[in-house]
């Protein structure tokens, strides 16, 4: 990760076949997936997150779930005529989001089939700390890019940092305190998290080890916490606000704004 002022990319912010960047924040399809912009984008924003994993896991590995109908997705996509074509993404679910509609938190999930009950109670008094200071906690997961980013080595270095500076972007607007999260140790992705702010989970000030997960075929996963982002994610995350600030939001309020909806 590199804070040095090289973007935007050629001038503008512009993927390697010419095409505008944009994020888009399209959050609980649930709500409006009787629109035609959530009928084209959602099916993409699922075929990417299975291109994605299938390409890094074995075969059989779900990156989707019921989750996806009602988390936010937080998107880089490439923007032309022909439409939105996400590149990168990740999902984000609350868990009031999660109670809204009777979900298991996911990081629970990771430790079905597990007697891994220091870490299962770790996470409750995450959530249980979190509902006593009325704050919001999050899960975040499912983070992929397309192949066709991946083979641009230089653009997909770039693309990785945009992903984890919207992801201290997206966690500071939308007032999420908290932050859950796993990481595939064999990608390195918890040095990446620890980049941006996370620690290892902990019970009664004991860090706790990573673990096997049957979700994950056995991956080594360490189970990773966030409550403050580093000096560094914040440095990094200037770069792109300007693209951050021009980000399409896709939801109830913004295509149906005098539509009422009950909320979640």
């Amino acid at each position: 990760m590199s804070t040095k002022q090289i973007y935007p990319i050629h001038g503008a912010f512009v993927s390697p076949s010419g095409k505008k960047l944009r994020v888009v924040i399209l959050d609980c399809p649930y709500d409006t997936m009787d629109h035609p912009l959530v009928q084209d984008l959602f099916p993409k924003v699922l075929a990417l997150k299975i291109q994605g994993y299938r390409s890094e896991h074995p075969y059989g590995v779900m990156p989707v779930d019921s989750g996806d109908f009602v988390g936010c997705h937080v998107l880089l996509c490439e923007e032309s005529d022909a439409g939105l074509n996400p590149i990168m993404g990740f999902k984000s679910i609350t868990e009031d989001r999660c109670r809204t509609f009777q979900l298991e938190f996911p990081a629970y999930h990771l430790l079905d089939h597990t007697r891994l009950f220091q870490h299962r109670k770790a996470i409750t008094e995450c959530l249980e700390n979190a509902k006593k200071e009325k704050a919001r906690v999050g899960y975040n997961g499912s983070w992929t890019m397309s192949p066709d980013a991946r083979a641009h080595r230089d653009f997909a270095r770039i693309v990785k940092d945009m992903s984890i500076s919207f992801l201290a972007l997206y966690y500071q607007t939308y007032h999420i305190k908290y932050v859950v999260a796993a990481a595939v140790v064999r990608f390195k992705v918890d040095h990446l998290k620890r980049f941006i702010g996370f620690k290892q989970i902990e019970l009664r000030g004991k860090a706790l080890k990573n673990f096997d997960s049957p979700a994950f075929f056995g991956e080594e996963l360490a189970l990773m916490f966030l409550n403050e982002f580093s000096v560094k994610i914040n440095q990094l995350a200037e770069n792109f606000k300007d693209l951050w600030a021009n980000r399409l939001v896709i939801s109830k309020e913004t295509l149906y704004p005098e539509k009422e909806i009950k909320a979640a």
